[in-house]
């Protein structure tokens, strides 16, 4: 009996972070399919809607290393982790503002910033970090 109750904990414990997962990689989705046919709906190029999604990469470079550095700065990934997905939101509605292509190059590139490294962190909850963060 006593398994059978450790064993309901457990499965109730990982379903925030089963939902977690289904939000972040379902927007990801929703995002990665329709984001191109929106910015060309806005009037860019493919030139520009190219150059744009090209970005994601080269901003990982510097994003995951510095992102890096924070947490283990702060000893704390679980508040950067929120910060990067605070962030992620408030930049996000900032693109479906603005028209201006250099406004909306910016605020991809800060979300490619911010969104890269959440990915990442969330994947690692193994981490010096966390172990320190724990009772």
């Amino acid at each position: 009996m006593n398994s059978s109750a450790s064993l309901t904990a457990v499965s109730s414990g990982y379903r925030s972070i089963k939902a977690f997962n289904f939000f972040v990689y379902g927007t990801i989705a929703v995002y990665s399919t329709f984001f191109a046919l929106y910015l060309q709906s806005q009037g860019m190029s493919t030139i520009e809607i190219g150059a744009l999604m090209a970005g994601g990469p080269v901003v990982s470079l510097i994003a995951n290393p510095f992102w890096g550095y924070l947490s283990d700065r702060f000893r704390n990934i679980r508040r950067i982790l929120i910060v990067m997905l605070i962030g992620n939101l408030l930049v996000m509605q900032l693109v479906f503002l603005v028209h201006s292509y250099t406004l909306i190059y910016a605020c991809m590139l800060l979300f490619l910033l911010l969104s890269n490294a959440a990915i990442l962190a969330k994947q690692q909850p193994d981490s010096e970090c966390d172990r320190r963060d724990q009772p």
